[in-house]
Parts: structure tokens; sequence; C-alpha cells
């Protein structure tokens, strides 16, 4: 997950079972204003991701369906001195 201006893109590195590697995304736009808090909810599956705005359904995509032990250790979160985020 990545903050583009004022859009989230959500990412999968993916590797079938030949080997193809394919990286499945979507975009859910328009969800930050300057000085305004968001409040955001990415819900993973196997088959598609939900992403909720302060708990209303803002986008759903089948292309890039996370499954659970793909995000352990998974922190996200805003930092008060540089607009970068990094996941660990």
């Amino acid at each position: 997950m990545r903050q583009q201006g004022a859009s989230i893109a959500i990412r999968r590195h993916v590797v079938d079972k030949l080997g193809k590697v394919a990286q499945p995304w979507f975009e859910v736009g328009h969800i930050f204003d300057a000085g305004k808090r968001v409040f955001v909810t990415n819900t993973p599956g196997k088959q598609n991701v939900e992403v909720y705005i302060d708990g209303v359904l803002a986008e759903k995509s089948s292309d890039a369906g996370i499954i659970s032990r793909e995000l352990t250790g998974l922190v996200l979160g805003n930092s008060t001195m540089d607009d970068s985020a990094q996941v660990r």
C-alpha cells in the first residue's frame, strides 16, 4: 500500500506456478485532503481486497487479492517529520 498524492495504491507481487511474475494493483482515488484526518482500513482476502475510508467501502478489487500470511509484520503509519512511509 502506498500513498500517491491524494490516492492510495495497493500492489501485490505474484509469482505463479510457471514462474511468471505479475504485479496486480488498484488505486483508491481522492481520499486525502490537506489538514483532514482519514481512517483507512484494508481488508484483504484470497479473492479480493476491500478498502474502507472512514468506515465506508470505497473500493473493492479482485485483481490484487492478498492472503493473511503476506501481511505478517505489516505496520503502516504517518510521520510528523517526513511524509514518506515504510512497511516492515
